[in-house]
């Protein structure tokens, strides 16, 4: 990674926007919501009052989502990792793709982070060859790929890859 900086500048500023947006709809719906409650016979009061409750909720876990991501992706150290290999998994109902992902840390250990990449969905008799399709689509996309990985200096196993940015060196 060429500017550590400028990375996490770009996407710093990607993230909030996409957060002010979702968290703006959803704040919206909440008020309109609100608002027309007041405006409507009681038993569709009720309804929309109990509508702005279920909205709220989603609400406040999108806010607090964000800024958990931002404060992870402005504070927490920064390293590339390398994705060493893609593989099948198939010992759930849902049979999925997990990449190893191999990245150091500030004291220079070595840590291994498995992230799921696909999901086949329901297990059935004779999907092999739709499991290798998949697993062959993934080993292409990701496999021996650079990606960008947040790690917490202090339980530098607690880690966000930044999928979206893989890059080969």
């Amino acid at each position: 990674m060429d500017n550590e900086k400028e990375y996490r500048k770009k996407k710093l500023r990607k993230e909030l926007k996409t957060d002010i947006v979702v968290v703006g709809v959803l704040a919206l719906i909440v008020v309109l919501f609100w608002s027309l409650s007041y405006y409507v016979h009681p038993i569709l009061c009720f309804a929309l009052r109990i509508s702005s409750i279920v909205f709220s909720l989603p609400l406040v876990i999108s806010f607090l989502n964000a800024i958990i991501s931002i404060h992870r992706k402005k504070h927490w150290a920064i390293t590339v990792g390398s994705i060493v290999e893609v593989i099948l998994e198939k010992e759930d109902s849902q049979p999925n793709t997990t990449a190893r992902i191999r990245y150091k840390d500030t004291n220079g250990e070595e840590h291994i982070y498995e992230r799921d990449l696909s999901v086949y969905g329901d297990d059935e008799e004779g999907n092999e060859e739709a499991l290798q399709k998949m697993l062959e689509e993934d080993r292409e996309k990701y496999e021996g790929k650079c990606v960008p990985v947040y790690f917490n200096p202090k339980k530098p196993e607690l880690c966000l890859v930044m999928l979206e940015d893989a890059f080969t060196e």
